[in-house]
């Protein structure tokens, strides 16, 4: 199932790739009993591109919220530049289910090295233990590639968009 897309929206999505890339600071979205909470978080893309990885600690409010219902959304936005409409900046959400790589599990060191090459700060708060390294998928992908230009995707479509393109993480 690919998606088809005009040359225009194949560079806008580079263009969220590469912000998805340089950017590390987003806000989580979780909910539970209809009780919504929007937390500041560091994320970097996972190695595989199937998803991001992120390092929480398991006392938080928006951890806690994860447990109890495991759908979240990550809101990254492209550098506010002081232009003159910021509606103009790319966007993006991911939503998708978020789910604890225990550091038994396959793949744990590699999630671990790219979390810590994205963030060399964080090594101290792994030997936390409340701290726990978590991976939410892509599953849907909205896109606004500035002001009334939106791509939705499925997470499916948003990875086999660049195969083989060197943008790629």
């Amino acid at each position: 199932m690919e998606a088809e897309l005009r040359v225009d929206e194949r560079t806008a999505l580079r263009a969220v790739i590469e912000m998805l890339r340089k950017q590390r600071w987003a806000s989580l979205a979780t909910a539970v009993d209809n009780q919504p909470l929007a937390s500041m978080v560091s994320y970097c893309l996972h190695p595989e591109f199937d998803g991001v990885l992120l390092h929480l600690s398991n006392l938080a409010r928006h951890t806690q919220n994860l447990y109890a219902n495991p759908w979240a959304s990550l809101a990254v936005s492209e550098h506010d530049d002081q232009r003159r409409d910021p509606q103009t900046l790319i966007r993006v959400s991911i939503d998708g289910p978020v789910y604890r790589l225990d550091s038994g599990a396959e793949g744990y060191v590699v999630a671990r090295r790219a979390y810590l090459n994205c963030f060399p700060g964080a090594a101290d708060r792994f030997a936390f233990a409340d701290f726990a390294l978590y991976h939410l998928s892509f599953k849907r992908i909205h896109c606004v590639l500035g002001f009334g230009r939106t791509l939705a995707l499925s997470g499916q479509q948003f990875r086999m968009l660049l195969p083989g393109d060197e943008s790629t993480p």
